[in-house]
């Protein structure tokens, strides 16, 4: 590949880097190319994987060194959400998570994608409680009480989290209404019981 070229493509990389948030699927990268050929387009990242500009983290998406994980996760599933420790941890109704890892919902299965610096793991839901988020810069993220309640109903079902949901909770910043409200779209009686014992046991 001629030096010039490179010199090209890794400049077009730092310039849209930050609107991307520095993941590119490859599809926008042969755009940047103005590449046709998936051939070329495949040569052309693997200079730039070399030289350390990108690297893969799954087939198809590509990551700078400095990248967001969230514009990751949702670039892996369009149809996910953010939430539970992620958005706990924003809105500080929870203390600081490691940075390494985002956690998500996704309709389907779940799967998790372990790469470079960091794990997406998109855990999958029944299409009645995928509801409750916002899209905030491209982002679709929970709202801190829709957080809070994939929190305790993942918890209830064995899922694992860094953070202890019945002690670590500040249910001060929680909008018990809001709490309620959701909570008649869940048609798991169980499930509902445990989150209302859970906020009546917090204040």
């Amino acid at each position: 590949m001629p030096m010039k070229k490179f010199i090209e493509d890794n400049a077009l990389i730092q310039r849209y880097s930050p609107t991307l948030g520095g993941v590119f699927l490859f599809s926008e990268l042969a755009t940047l190319f103005a590449e046709s050929h998936k051939t070329a387009t495949y040569r052309r990242i693997e200079h730039l994987e070399n030289a350390g500009t990108l690297q893969r983290f799954i087939k198809g998406i590509y990551v700078t060194q400095q990248f967001d994980a969230q514009v990751l996760s949702q670039k892996i599933c369009p149809e996910s959400y953010i939430s539970f420790g992620n958005i706990l941890a924003e809105h500080l109704i929870i203390g600081i998570l490691p940075r390494n890892q985002i956690d998500a919902i996704k309709p389907g299965r779940t799967k998790t994608h372990a790469g470079p610096s960091c794990t997406i793991r998109q855990l999958g839901s029944i299409d009645h409680i995928l509801f409750g988020y916002e899209t905030i810069r491209g982002i679709r993220k929970a709202t801190p009480e829709k957080a809070l309640l994939d929190t305790l109903y993942f918890h209830q079902h064995g899922i694992q989290f860094p953070f202890d949901v019945y002690n670590d909770v500040n249910w001060g910043y929680i909008n018990q209404e809001k709490i309620l409200l959701h909570l008649q779209r869940y048609k798991n009686p169980k499930f509902v019981a445990f989150a209302k014992g859970m906020m009546c046991a917090a204040t």
